[in-house]
């Protein structure tokens, strides 16, 4: 079963989408089923949420799947650790438990097993549990010590330096089942100096397998193909070894055709194995280890009945982040889901706060570099503070290990305090000097360890006077040591020294000739501990006495781990002596091969980490910083184990014949990018040096990323409709039935500097914007709408010049012409000129031309004011921006081109004041156009008039057709938000979709009406009969979650004096609703009411309006605490009025009795009184809505779904089986008050009740979710602190003990509460003001009354 409680954190299978909730619950037994999707999309919590779920049905007893009987394999520590721990928090094992862990351990395990039932023979010595693998550091020293007799020196590409590529290139042979006979008759086949390296490397292989039979030294293939080949001859007797009857596999580009190999025969033990694989094929980067992306289709080879699913939601990256990873990884050639045609469009999340998702930083030089990245971080780290979050959720990446000290020197130089995994370890003084002095006893030539000696026993004198001779002498500090030692530096050319310098130069060559004898037979654990007990360095790390001590130890008692983990369990091998095991030190610092890394923390504290790419795989950090992204790096050119490439001809059964198993390097490499940019959650940064730099010029990934042109691919290119997505022209003419739905899919542009016509190409028609702007499709118009006309002929300066003659500025006015502009909004850069302004004492005056292009066009006399002129609107925007302030006025000069003669009429054809409203509500328009134009998708927006002008009407699949027999012109067009259709005769066909804002303007003209049978709401305008709209379409369109539609106070006022003989006072509250209070003063004595005022654009409010008057009357009647309605003087509860706006709905409600509550007293929190009041409350007010909806089934119809309000925020949230069920039980679903919660209630002392409020959130929902509202807000106060002021807590804030006071009060009179069920709730009330919160800092500007509350309120939400 599943331990959960209401305060611990939200269950993993409640934060399950429904792409995720169909693998995680599904009841098809022994199914076999691959998951390939992107990063941050959840594989790993689907696969532990499976393995959860398997063991809560086994616990339920519906299903026999013991907990036992569930292995899940992973290439990762971290992620075993991680799953481990999830799975025992949420579930209760008892003694059986699940098999999470390393591929290696398992195997490990395995080996153990079968040498305990004699079907293997026992390798190792000292008592080994079972066949051990030997660790690769000391397989690289067994490597050394086969080939030493081999003439390496006749292959330069084949040294002992380059044991590591070896070690790696036999290890992927063997992984692929390769044998070192096959290999040489491969390499007999060769030509050249290329049969010569391979033959070679058969050699190698062949000795390698030879003298590890006879040592009884096992590497990670070797381990699993003796397994292999245990199982395949002993099937019977190992069922009982391996009783798993459900198999997990965690990032399966990690594994080897072996490994799945291994894996498969032990899926064939039992029937109806259920497998479950789950990876990423663009996250393969381990190819040195033998993975490839390809196992991907290897694994459909030994699976051919698995099923293949993919994610779509990527939950932990900025969107940016995600489409320039997917960007990057589309240039890649050889990917799953171009051989398999399975799309992974992965969408990120959209945050708004986190302003755009990847950024681009260029420098210089490397100290340039340095401060702009250092800057950064110190900014991002201030932020963090004052908001109250981690401030360490920042990481630096790097290509190679070698890079990590140094980088973390430039910042450390900067004041950015870094820590770099195992290079952090060996970095401290104790564990550097110990290197340093195994370093000296194994190469007392190397001057620099001796120095590193020296620097610790000498003072700074005497140590410049011995370094200086060194240096002249050209000597080794060792030598230096020896003549400084008998002579104190009185010798000719040397620099004396004092005698106590002497002396220590005289105990320390005593102590490495010592220490050198005692390395012949004591290992190096013993060594290094005499060597720090005999200078006090232990006894003073016992009991550190400052901060920097305290690191010291920490790190010391990391480093013996790590002795620990090299030397193994051989007792005084040789491996266990000084020369092998400071090898495998070495080889550890430089490739931080130490599973330690993870628990740094406890030695560094917070500070930035520094790590590679590879060791950030599986983690997640806000804010990355890629590093040197330069053409050096990236593709690194240092490759390693992937020097030497398995030839095609010798792959592993031939998965893939004439394919190489490994991709390019280049396309691996593209990958490892992909794999750092997906680790950010909020940006993610790529430095490199600028185009000019010779040695740091950046990656051409970097512009494959951004889909910015390379600088040798700087000239735009043309592309042809047919370039795109496969789509042919003449297959996209013949597919004109598409109609308005028709949307193409292409990558962004390239070009992010666009200008106003840009802008009116995507607001008239996406998929025209993309034609001319995203795909430059050149040549295909059919010559109906040509740039051939005057407007062309007549240049802009030509235009200008008669512009600047004409003067129509007041006298001392200041004129400015051609006045540029360019700044930047969202991922884009806008640009343009202001043909001319005039600088006057009230501001500015833009005037931009107006362009004439018929002879004779009449220009108006006087200039239209109330134009919707969406031009003009730009370019007063464009000045706030550009100047950061409003204009006076923005107008258009009538100017008349024809090819003759260029002239102008001194006429203003259109004129606007703008306001500041208006400017902010066209940024938020301006905003919807700029993600449209970068989002990928781009939707037909067809109408007459649009196509009848358009370019591209040949080549477009959606171009306007007129009904046949229609009279449809310009004069009887209007344009509104949504699809606008042309009804005639019944039959119905889009027109236009365009703009919301004439819809407003006209809205008070338009007739809502209902046809057909269906009744579908329709607005009719009294001109145009013939056209209506269709409202079900624009359901989130009218009324934006924030937007305010203003109320005339005064019309109000004068409603409520005409219908309810009240006065209206003060405004309360100014929402999606209006609330003001209104009195009414009858002998003397004042009765307060409440007046709701409800716009309704749509037409669709009053019918739930009339649910929740009758509901509350009948409410009142049975005697539960609401405020009902009152009549007016007509004996209606409601009235519906016309106002500029459009229609509004006015109710009022009898004002609550009882004492108001102080919310920042914080008594609806600690009194239980109150608590139980509130419980008691809703228990009753749920058992009278059930009888209500048993007594009015047609009335409850009206009610709005759940999934309905705050404009639909909650629409796709995932929902639990179990919930889904209890939707269909009027016990457990109905009509709830939906915003229970102190602000909506007044204080009922006497009867210890409350008199609830605020019914507009009236809902069909679940009854817990009522319940959840009032505990939300205590979990609220919990962790997100006082909303007033978020560093301060909320005192005695415990949702636990408010939990069950509140249910103590419902369940009083028989009403239980299912625990489990009321979690779901609150997870599902967290998702809401997640979701709000989010859209809140998208939407509201900065001086609205609730964006201070929910920007806090997005900034703890999502930092979860």
């Amino acid at each position: 079963m599943r331990v959960s409680s209401l305060t611990q954190p939200t269950s993993i299978l409640d934060r399950l989408t429904e792409e995720q909730k169909r693998i995680v619950f599904s009841k098809e037994k022994g199914t076999q089923t691959l998951l390939v999707a992107g990063a941050g999309t959840g594989k790993t919590h689907v696969l532990t949420g499976r393995i959860i779920h398997l063991i809560d049905q086994f616990h339920n007893e519906s299903s026999s799947i013991r907990p036992n009987e569930i292995v899940g394999l992973t290439s990762s520590l971290r992620t075993s650790e991680r799953m481990s721990h999830i799975i025992d928090r949420e579930t209760s094992l008892h003694h059986l438990y699940p098999h999470i862990s390393l591929f290696n351990f398992f195997t490990n395990d395995l080996g153990a097993k079968l040498v305990e039932r004699g079907l293997i023979e026992r390798k190792g010595k000292r008592g080994d549990a079972g066949i051990r693998v030997v660790p690769h550091t000391q397989l690289m020293s067994f490597l050394k010590r086969q080939t030493e007799d081999l003439p390496l020196n006749r292959h330069p590409s084949i040294t002992h330096r380059d044991m590591r590529s070896i070690i790696n290139y036999l290890n992927n042979l063997a992984h692929h089942c390769i044998s070192p006979e096959r290999f040489k008759e491969h390499a007999q086949k060769m030509e050249g100096e290329e049969r010569e390296k391979y033959e070679m490397i058969g050699t190698i292989y062949a000795k390698m397998r030879e003298a590890k039979k006879r040592e009884g030294v096992l590497d990670t293939a070797d381990q699993v193909e003796l397994l292999l080949n245990t199982l395949r001859e002993n099937k019977e007797q190992v069922r009982d070894i391996l009783p798993y009857r459900s198999i997990f596999i965690d990032d399966l580009q990690d594994f080897t055709p072996l490994q799945l190999e291994l894996i498969k025969m032990i899926t064939e033990l039992r029937e109806e194995t259920e497998l479950l694989a789950v990876g990423d094929d663009d996250q393969s980067i381990f190819s040195y280890r033998g993975a490839s992306p390809f196992i991907f289709e290897h694994f459909m080879r030994e699976f051919p009945q698995a099923k293949v699913v993919t994610l779509s939601e990527d939950k932990r990256s900025h969107n940016d982040i995600t489409r320039a990873a997917r960007n990057l990884v589309s240039h890649n050639s050889l990917r799953f889901e171009t051989s398999f045609g399975l799309p992974k469009m992965t969408t990120g999340r959209i945050d708004p706060t986190d302003g755009r998702g990847v950024e681009h930083i260029e420098y210089e030089s490397i100290r340039d570099g340095d401060i702009k990245v250092a800057d950064i971080i110190h900014d991002i780290w201030g932020e963090n503070e004052r908001r109250g979050e981690d401030p360490s959720s920042i990481t630096i990446m790097t290509r190679s290990n070698s890079q990590v000290p140094d980088i973390c020197h430039r910042l450390q130089q900067r004041g950015i305090r870094c820590h770099s995994g195992m290079h952090q370890i060996f970095s401290l003084p104790t564990v550097s000097r110990i290197v340093s002095f195994l370093s000296v006893l194994v190469y007392p030539s190397e001057s620099k360890d001796m120095y590193m000696l020296l620097s610790d026993g000498l003072d700074a004198e005497d140590l410049a006077r011995v370094t200086e001779f060194h240096l002249k002498s050209r000597k080794s500090l060792r030598e230096v040591i020896k003549m400084y030692s008998r002579t104190s530096g009185r010798e000719e050319g040397m620099s004396a020294i004092s005698e106590e310098g002497t002396k220590k130069l005289r105990d320390i060559q005593r102590d490495i000739g010592e220490y050198q004898e005692k390395m012949k037979k004591e290992t190096t654990q013993q060594l290094v501990y005499q060597y720090l007990t005999r200078d006090g360095t232990l006894s003073r790390l016992m009991k550190p006495s400052t901060m920097d001590e305290e690191e010291d130890a920490a790190g010391l008692k990391k480093f013996f781990e790590l002795l620990e983990n090299v030397t193994g369990e051989r007792g005084n091998e040789r491996e266990h002596h000084v020369p092998f095991v400071l090898a495998s030190l070495r080889h550890t610092r430089d490739n931080g091969e130490f599973k330690t890394d993870s628990e740094l923390e406890d030695v560094v504290g917070h500070t930035v980490r520094v790590i590679t790419v590879h060791k950030s795989r599986g983690e997640e950090y806000d804010y990355v910083f890629l590093v040197d992204v330069n053409s050096r790096n990236f593709p690194y050119s240092h490759r390693g184990g992937q020097a030497y490439e398995i030839p095609p001809s010798l792959l592993y059964n031939h998965p893939l014949p004439g394919k190489n198993l490994y991709s390019s390097h280049t396309e691996e490499e593209r990958r490892v990018l992909h794999v750092g940019m997906t680790r950010a959650k909020k940006k993610v940064f790529l430095v490199s040096g600028s185009e000019d730099s010779s040695q740091h010029r950046p990656s051409r990934f970097i512009y494959e990323a951004l889909n910015k042109p390379h600088r040798s691919q700087r000239e735009k290119k043309e592309t042809t409709v047919e370039e795109v997505e496969g789509i042919r022209a003449e297959d996209m003419l013949s597919r004109r039935s598409a109609g308005a739905n028709f949307t193409l899919k292409a990558s962004p542009p390239r070009d992010k500097v666009i200008d106003y016509s840009t802008i009116e190409r995507y607001d008239t028609c996406p998929l025209k914007y993309c034609y001319a702007d995203v795909l430059h499709v050149q040549n295909l118009m059919d010559g109906h709408h040509t740039d051939t006309d005057a407007a062309s002929v007549a240049s802009h300066s030509q235009v200008s010049e008669v512009f600047r003659s004409f003067t129509r500025g007041e006298k001392g006015d200041r004129s400015i012409y051609n006045a540029p502009f360019r700044f930047d909004f969202g991922r884009f850069t806008l640009q343009g000129k202001f043909d001319r302004i005039d600088e006057t004492e009230k501001g500015n005056i833009v005037r931009q031309l107006h362009r004439s292009l018929e002879k004779g066009r009449k220009i108006p006399s006087q200039p239209k004011k109330d134009r919707d002129s969406s031009e003009l609107l730009y370019y007063s925007w464009c000045h706030l921006k550009a100047k950061n302030r409003l204009p006076y006025k923005t107008m258009q000069e009538s100017v008349h081109l024809t090819s003759e003669k260029l002239g102008t009429t001194g006429a203003i054809a259109e004129m606007v004041e703008p306001t500041e409203e208006e400017m902010k509500r066209y940024e938020g328009r301006m905003r919807e156009i700029i993600r449209g134009m970068d989002g990928g998708e781009y939707q037909a927006a067809p109408s007459y008039r649009a196509c009848t002008l358009c370019d591209f009407r040949s080549v477009c699949p959606s171009v306007y057709k007129k009904p046949r027999g229609s009279s449809l012109n310009s004069s009887s067009y209007f344009q509104v938000s949504g699809v606008l259709v042309f009804d005639r005769g019944g039959e119905k066909y889009p027109v236009s979709q365009t703009q919301m804002k004439l819809y407003l303007n006209v809205s008070n003209k338009l007739q809502v009406t209902r046809s057909g049978t269906e009744g579908t709401p329709r607005i009719t305008h009294p001109r145009h009969p013939r056209y209506h709209y269709k409202t079900s379409s624009i359901a989130t369109d009218t009324m934006p979650l924030f937007e305010t539609i203003s109320i005339d106070d005064e019309q109000i006022r004068g409603l409520i004096d005409q219908h309810y003989s009240l006065t209206l006072g003060k405004l309360i509250r100014s929402s999606q609703n209006n609330t003001y209070l209104a009195t009414k003063i009858v002998d003397d004595q004042e009765t307060k009411f409440i007046v709701r005022v409800t716009p309704d654009p749509k037409g669709d409010r009053l019918a739930g309006i009339e649910l929740e008057i009758t509901l509350l009357n009948e409410l009142q009647q049975q005697g539960l605490t609401v405020c009902p309605p009152v009549k007016n003087k007509q004996s209606h509860y409601h009235v519906v009025s016309d106002s500029a706006t459009g229609p509004v709905i006015l109710v009022v409600f009898q004002h609550a009795p009882g004492v108001p509550i102080d919310f920042f007293s914080w008594s609806w929190l600690h009194e239980k009184k109150m608590v139980v009041g509130v419980g008691r409350w809703l228990s009753k007010f749920h058992k009278l809505s059930r009888q209500f909806s048993q007594n009015h089934p047609e009335l409850i119809k009206n009610a709005r779904p759940w999934t309905a309000l705050h404009d639909g925020v909650l629409q796709g949230a995932p929902i639990t089986a179990e919930d889904e069920k209890l939707s269909q039980s009027p016990q457990s679903y109905g009509i709830i008050h939906g915003d229970v919660n102190a602000s909506n209630f007044y204080w009922d002392e006497e009867k210890l009740t409350v008199h609830m409020y605020d019914w507009d959130q009236l809902q069909s929902c679940w009854f817990a979710y009522d319940l959840a509202a009032p505990i939300w807000m205590v979990v609220a106060c919990k962790e997100g602190g006082n909303p007033m002021d978020p560093t301060q807590s909320v005192p005695n804030c415990d949702p636990q003990v408010y939990t069950d006071w509140l249910l103590e009060g419902y369940e009083e009179d028989g009403e239980k509460v299912d625990r489990d069920h009321l979690k779901r709730m609150l997870s599902l009330r967290r998702l809401l003001l997640k979701r709000i919160g989010a859209r809140a800092v998208k939407e509201l500007p900065e001086d609205h009354p609730m964006a201070a509350a929910c920007k806090q309120m997005d900034s703890w939400l999502n930092k979860e």
